[in-house]
């Protein structure tokens, strides 16, 4: 696999993953703007819980499967029997979620309706474009994986030409257009997926299960802050803190795209070439950091029109979580793509002590300092995560000598 191949791919995916984000990011801006504070609170919620529910609900197939996958012939396998059998169990799981998410707090029938229909829809948006990462459709997996921010953006924008975007008209319209777009990709991805005879094998469900506490673990630390805040403070502070983040989502942008590539193609890559390849990820890493300093302020007045300049003493910190994360994307791509099931089982242990430290730590903090205590608790747990698997790979080195 030659580094070139694997940056042209990378790119290709940077484009598409940003335009969908500059349309993400376009959209909460205007949301941002014309939502009252309430509002954008209840908005960050509802995604908060979808973002939480909808992965666990795939237990852990959308990472197993393209382990699995990449070194194989996709096509000998019976992927579409094997999809029915995913989403038979991310629905189940998507409904107890969303009704839980009912019940904590209080949300409207209109919120638990889109919770519902949201999670299963962003579930088949996810393991989709899995299987087409793995036959190298990198474009199109992702456009079906982020492709719906195109529409969304285009919805939110009649909204403010009409004058409409209030909370009610934000959820039912994307509700609409979630489902318009899954059932379409569901049906133009027949003839993609292939019906192969060759049974998905068990060791994949296995895997999947371990690789549910490593998303578990993650949604933990990544959605904790959120999913406090307007338990113990507000949703108010939940709307500024959701505010902030959005302008951040460049970092994101980066993660994702670095992650979305790695990981079916670690298995040929060389040494040499992930060491240069993780050079180049803290360069840019770096860069973004210092420009959200220097300019991050200025960015949130512009967006908003000066109506979140409350947040500013939440970047510094945001930008440190959000660096550590994109450090994290290199050891993780390697251990979850390329290491053995030994070292899974202790990526696993090693999320799961983060995932408890990071509900502690979030709970004190955030009782204790507010919206800075969520940041800070988002930068320390995110340290510790690295710090873990820096030791995995470490032992990694030390075992084969």
């Amino acid at each position: 696999m030659s580094l070139s191949h694997i940056f042209y791919n990378t790119w290709k995916v940077f484009i598409l993953n940003g335009l969908a984000l500059a349309c993400g990011l376009g959209k909460n801006i205007i949301l941002g703007r014309l939502l009252t504070e309430t509002e954008l609170g209840i908005y960050s919620l509802v995604l908060t819980i979808v973002g939480f529910v909808y992965p666990l609900s795939l237990v852990g197939q959308q990472t197993a499967l393209v382990r699995f996958l990449n070194d194989k012939t996709v096509d000998e396998f019976a992927l579409r029997s094997y999809l029915v059998k995913v989403f038979a169990i991310s629905i189940s799981i998507n409904v107890l979620g969303a009704f839980a998410g009912f019940e904590i707090y209080a949300i409207t029938f209109t919120a638990l309706f889109f919770v519902l229909f949201v999670s299963f829809s962003s579930a088949a948006n996810d393991i989709i474009p899995a299987i087409l990462r793995v036959k190298g459709y990198f474009a199109t997996s992702m456009f079906i994986f982020r492709g719906v921010n195109y529409f969304l953006m285009l919805y939110v924008l009649f909204l403010y030409y009409h004058e409409s975007v209030e909370i009610n008209t934000v959820l039912i319209g994307f509700i609409c257009i979630f489902l318009l777009f899954t059932f379409t990709i569901v049906y133009f991805s027949r003839n993609i997926i292939a019906a192969g005879k060759t049974k998905i094998p068990p060791i994949v469900w296995h895997d999947g299960f371990i690789f549910l506490g490593t998303d578990l673990s993650l949604l933990v630390i990544t959605s904790i802050d959120r999913l406090i805040i307007p338990k113990i403070i507000s949703l108010e502070a939940l709307g500024l803190y959701f505010a902030i983040n959005a302008i951040l989502r460049i970092f994101d942008l980066l993660f994702q795209s670095i992650e979305f590539v790695l990981i079916p193609q670690i298995q040929k890559i060389r040494k040499k070439q992930i060491i240069l390849i993780s050079a180049i990820t803290f360069i840019a890493g770096a860069a973004l950091f210092l420009i959200y300093i220097f300019l991050g302020p200025l960015m949130v007045d512009l967006a908003y029109n000066g109506k979140y300049n409350a947040g500013f003493y939440l970047i510094p910190l945001l930008c440190i979580s959000r660096f550590i994360r994109l450090l994290y994307s290199i050891p993780y791509s390697i251990i979850s793509g390329k290491l053995g099931t030994h070292r899974l089982k202790q990526l696993f242990n090693s999320n799961i002590v983060t995932m408890v430290v990071s509900i502690i730590v979030s709970i004190i903090l955030i009782h204790s300092y507010g919206l800075m205590g969520a940041a800070i608790s988002t930068a320390f747990v995110w340290g510790i995560r690295l710090l873990f698997l820096a030791i995995i790979l470490w032992m990694e080195k030390n075992t084969r000598g």
